[in-house]
């Protein structure tokens, strides 16, 4: 007689799926219950820990873009596709609004750097 142990795996109040274990041997113990508990919070703990590391490599490379942004800047080589792509950014996290500011703040330097006048001559350069 084929019994089975249906186990939800749930991680942050979500259902992901069911651990399902096939029992061969009757009857079904307490024990045996437990153990397949303790399996799907296992893969319900694996299932987090991917989705906070995908999270966490998204983030590093948001701030490796505003760091190299920032350098550009600060060099004078930040370009208009740059900034345009720094705004695309979407999200509501910090890491989103920052990038969406720096893009803004950015764009702002560049059109009033373009609205000076030319650089003068210098005084020893005049004729």
């Amino acid at each position: 007689m084929e019994r089975s142990i249906g186990c939800a795996i749930d991680a942050r109040d979500q259902v992901h799926g069911v651990l399902e274990f096939d029992c061969y041997r009757a009857p079904v113990y307490c024990s045996r219950i437990g153990a397949a508990g303790f399996c799907a919070n296992l893969g319900a703990m694996a299932l987090e820990n991917a989705r906070l590391h995908d999270k966490i490599q998204r983030e590093v490379q948001m701030l490796r873009r505003l760091i190299q942004a920032a350098q550009q800047m600060g060099d004078g080589q930040l370009s208009a596709e740059s900034i345009t792509e720094l705004e695309a950014s979407v999200g509501w996290d910090e890491i989103n609004r920052l990038s969406q500011a720096f893009a803004q703040m950015a764009r702002q330097v560049i059109e009033r750097e373009e609205a000076l006048p030319p650089k003068s001559t210098r005084v020893g350069d005049r004729h």
